[in-house]
């Protein structure tokens, strides 16, 4: 198997469990609690892989549009979470 095949696998496991969990989550402890330590952990696992990668930071252009696709992806899985909790 070539490393594609696993960190696809990796991924798609890693999103299903999370969607899973979110949305059971949020029937428990509700929607925003639920969006955002998600949406805090994946900025601080993402923030420790680009330093260990030791990327350089991005200018001014790509780090605006970088939090546009964020803020975006929160709307989604907010919607996501909140369709999953109503069932």
């Amino acid at each position: 198997m070539t490393i594609a095949v696993v960190l696809a696998l990796a991924s798609s496991v890693g999103w299903g469990i999370s969607d899973f969990l979110g949305g059971l989550r949020s029937r428990a402890f509700g929607l925003l609690p639920v969006l955002v330590v998600s949406q805090a952990a994946a900025l601080v696992l993402l923030a420790g892989f680009v330093g260990l990668a030791g990327a350089v930071p991005p200018d001014a252009p790509h780090l605006l549009a970088a939090a546009a696709a964020g803020v975006s992806e929160a709307v989604g899985a907010a919607a996501l979470y909140r369709g999953l909790a109503l069932g």
